[in-house]
């Protein structure tokens, strides 16, 4: 089980948000981490684009 397994297993998958703003690693080489994890389809969509789209709509203006 690898980091993103072991937080979506821990703290829900609800809770973890895919961010490009990292220097160490190039966004597509974590995204495609991401595409060939463990995680669910469903688990996939909500960390690339389901729970930021959330927040923005809670705290929209």
């Amino acid at each position: 089980m690898g980091m993103l397994e072991y937080a979506v297993a821990s703290i829900g998958a609800h809770r973890v948000l895919f961010g490009s703003d990292f220097s160490i690693n190039d966004p597509s080489t974590v995204m495609a981490r991401i595409r060939n994890s463990f995680l669910t389809e469903e688990q996939k969509r909500k960390v690339f684009s389901e729970n930021l789209e959330g927040l923005l709509k809670k705290f929209a203006a």
